[in-house]
């Protein structure tokens, strides 16, 4: 599971006395070896679900139902007990599925990796408020440094009704030419990898060793997986007290849920 936190500018700015900040987005990535398919599967960070508030050791205090992204500023005193918590909340959310392993990483990550890589391909979506805020046209291609890269993934126009949603629909565009980019361009320089890792490395948390990781990204090339496919959490947005409220529809939640992890029973 990928969790994605606030720059350190944004978390400076939070006004939350742990310094981690909220975490924006959530990812999760459904791995199919036999059918080698690849899901992936969104959820809003305005999601209303039962988070944990914890104190500075990680121990459980209350529970409340809230939004997800605060579950990770609710945490605990590290960026690994609040990867934890927040990956544990995910996983009641999805009716107690297994997560496997989290991957959290600082927005400011994505100018690193971005440059890192040379820049990366994006189709402009029909996003007609960040089109109107940057002056891309829908459809157009663009070569995306880390600056532009991390604004496309981040922009959202508070005012609009439903603009969280908007920015869910460019990260799934961004996060789908990131796996083009990392399944062919790996392929081809697979020196990359270390040189990636280095430029990130105070970027990013997780519970996997460099082996894992490369173990992992190994595994997923030698399937040879060009079937990828990303959905979100089905749910519906509405207005909040002060801030906008996603909530998941429970029926369709279970069949996809259904549909991603069993296989009908011959």
């Amino acid at each position: 599971m990928a969790i994605g936190v606030g720059t350190s500018d944004e978390r400076e700015a939070s006004g939350y006395t742990n310094g981690l900040g909220v975490a924006d987005s959530f990812v999760l990535a459904v791995l199919d070896s036999s059918s080698q398919h690849i899901t992936l599967l969104s959820i809003p960070r305005d999601t209303q679900t039962m988070i944990t508030w914890c104190d500075e050791t990680g121990k459980p205090i209350q529970e409340m139902f809230s939004h997800l992204a605060l579950q990770y500023t609710y945490g605990g005193s590290t960026h690994e007990m609040c990867s934890r918590s927040t990956v544990a909340s995910v996983s009641k959310l999805l009716h107690n599925a297994g997560i496997g392993a989290w991957f959290t990483l600082d927005m400011d990550s994505i100018v690193q990796m971005v440059d890192a890589m040379g820049g990366i391909a994006i189709t402009i979506p029909d996003d007609p408020y960040y089109c109107a805020y940057t002056g891309y046209t829908p459809g157009q291609w663009v070569l995306l440094d880390g600056l532009s890269a991390l604004q496309f993934v981040q922009y959202r126009d508070t005012n609009v009704f439903g603009s969280c949603e908007m920015r869910v629909e460019r990260q799934k565009v961004f996060v789908d030419a990131l796996l083009d980019w990392i399944l062919q361009g790996l392929k081809k320089y697979p020196l990359h990898v270390p040189h990636l890792y280095s430029a990130m490395q105070d970027y990013y948390y997780t519970d996997l060793k460099f082996n894992e990781i490369l173990a992992l990204g190994c595994s997923v090339m030698n399937m040879h997986i060009s079937d990828i496919s990303m959905q979100t959490l089905p749910g519906a947005v509405q207005s909040g007290v002060f801030y906008e409220e996603y909530l998941p529809n429970e029926q369709e939640t279970r069949q996809l849920l259904l549909n991603l992890f069993y296989q009908p029973a011959i």
